[in-house]
């Protein structure tokens, strides 16, 4: 029984570890062979673990050495969970490890004093029921900052901007292992064996205060990165517009002036002759008047590309209704509905190559609504649909951009996906 018992004491610390350093990192790619190397490089890790523990126990007596091994242990498996999130188990950089595992070890703290705390009416449990409750304890706690904190996190970015809280929170959790056991050490010498639950309060309370700084920094970069990644793209997509409308412009001018050529060619060759030369000149005029002009323009450059990709652009658009809305947001909002809806239907079938656009003005709303087909179910997060592309950190703005514009003119925009269409409707509130 007693080597049961100090094996458990090693496997249910460095397990505990190790499995909420897995949660923490569970998005990043794996590495070959992921749960054979998890499970050997774990019960490694506990026997050595173990060789400290039972090493800080024959010196008990002295107090402080005894604790300063077992101390020395919970840094020495921190230190080696770091070494193998990087190296063997995730493809990961340093940083990314060192989350992992710093966040890890406040979970494995946190449910570790949460159990004393539950234990602590019923006096000292036997064996078996200590271990249910601490294991019962693990899996609710776990769980609940699986379900409100790590399943929203994508460390497949950077976390290097928050490097600095990393480091610092690192630092927090050791300290306070550290001062906690050489402060055990001393109520027990001086018999003030009531002091205890302080103890365990004050380590509960600096892991919940670790984790919840290490979770709110990355959330906030990840919003900070976000934002300017978008800003830099309103700033390109700004010049582009410039550019597109001038020779949207130009086009137009050109086209106007073969019109008036072709027409007086037409009177002495006749309208039959040029009839190819006619339709030529017409597929590159302006389509769209909608009373906007960066709205025809951008509906006029769609249409051209849509044509030549063989797709389907319909438009009953009243482009007087988004007056108040400026040229550089209406270039951007319709430039990123249109692509996005024209990167579906490509890869469809020719029946289904459709995109439909209306923007019409109702009561004291201006509604928009986009309709096309796509390929197969989609996988939507936070009301938005998740990119298809590998590169996540630079892909799937475009719909994050459009939601932003309808908010910034008191709108609304849902997207949505039905049997096998996707659909994007925005409501903006104008004055009557």
């Amino acid at each position: 029984m007693t080597i049961l018992i100090n094996l458990w004491g090693s496997l249910s610390y460095v397990g505990a570890v190790w499995i909420a350093a897995l949660l923490v990192g569970f998005r990043l790619p794996r590495r070959r062979f992921f749960v054979a190397l998890n499970i050997v490089l774990c019960l490694a890790l506990c026997l050595v673990s173990d060789v400290l523990l039972q090493t800080g126990r024959k010196y008990v007596e002295s107090g402080y050495l005894g604790t300063f091994l077992s101390t020395l242990n919970c840094f020495m498996v921190f230190v080696v969970v770091c070494v193998c999130m990087r190296t063997v188990v995730y493809r990961c950089d340093w940083w990314q490890a060192l989350f992992c595992t710093t966040a890890g070890y406040c979970m494995e703290h946190i449910s570790q004093r949460a159990s004393l705390f539950v234990e602590l009416p019923f006096g000292e449990l036997p064996f078996g029921w200590g271990v249910a409750v601490l294991v019962a304890v693990r899996v609710i706690i776990y769980s609940v900052i699986y379900f409100f904190f790590i399943r929203k996190l994508d460390l497949t970015g950077s976390v290097r901007e928050g490097k600095m809280q990393i480091v610092i929170s690192m630092i927090a959790i050791l300290l306070t292992v550290f001062l906690n056991a050489f402060a055990s050490v001393a109520i027990s010498k001086y018999g003030a064996d009531e002091l205890d639950v302080y103890i365990w309060m004050f380590s509960l309370m600096a892991g919940v205060l670790v984790l919840f700084v290490e979770f709110y920094q990355f959330s906030y970069g990840n919003a900070v990165a976000e934002r300017e990644f978008l800003q830099m793209l309103r700033s390109q997509e700004d010049e582009q517009f410039r550019r597109e409308k001038s020779a949207v412009d130009v086009l137009n001018v050109k086209c106007h002036d073969l019109k008036h050529q072709l027409a007086m060619l037409e009177q002495r060759y006749g309208r039959e002759e040029l009839g190819d030369i006619r339709r030529a000149v017409d597929a590159y005029d302006s389509f769209f008047h909608t009373g906007n002009q960066a709205l025809d323009a951008v509906l006029t450059l769609k249409k051209l590309i849509c044509e030549d990709k063989r797709i389907e652009l319909t438009c009953l658009v009243d482009g007087g209704s988004l007056s108040f809305m400026s040229d550089s947001d209406v270039y951007s909002l319709f430039g990123n509905i249109l692509d996005n809806a024209v990167e579906a239907v490509e890869k469809l079938d020719d029946k289904r190559r459709v995109i439909s656009v209306t923007v019409r003005r109702q009561n004291n709303f201006v509604v928009l609504h986009e309709e096309n087909y796509c390929a197969g179910p989609l996988n939507f997060s936070d009301g938005l649909p998740e990119t298809t592309k590998d590169d996540k950190l630079y892909h799937g703005f475009g719909l994050f951009s459009v939601r932003m514009l309808a908010e910034k003119y008191g709108g609304t925009c849902s997207v949505g996906a039905e049997n096998g269409v996707f659909t994007v409707d925005m409501l903006f509130p104008v004055e009557g």
